[in-house]
């Protein structure tokens, strides 16, 4: 026997505020790579969210800005071999201190 459960969210943003309360009664199944969920998974025990929160957060924010609550993008060829590089250590850079890097990058931008 199930019992569902009530869920209470607090909407604050520029198109609706107020208090909504919602009766958890829909199932989600989904399948993801394992190393994925357990990397995911340790976060969200870090944060003390548990992954069916951490779904019912993205949902209500999905509704809230009416699509995907980030902005998703292609990577350019830039940004592609910029990920390869950085895969290889011998293409980072080393600074002493976090200065040395902070300047380096205003520097160089």
């Amino acid at each position: 026997m199930t019992f569902p459960i009530q869920c209470t969210i607090l909407f604050l943003n520029s198109d609706f505020m107020g208090i909504v309360t919602m009766t958890k009664d829909a199932t989600f199944s989904s399948r993801i790579d394992s190393q994925l969920k357990e990397k995911g998974d340790s976060v969200l025990r870090s944060l003390g969210i548990k992954p069916s929160q951490a779904l019912t957060m993205f949902y209500t924010q999905v509704v809230m800005y009416g699509g995907i609550p980030f902005e998703l993008k292609i990577p350019n060829e830039e940004l592609i071999q910029a990920f390869k590089d950085g895969q290889n250590p011998q293409n980072l850079h080393h600074y002493p201190d976090a200065k040395s890097a902070i300047d380096d990058m205003w520097n160089n931008s």
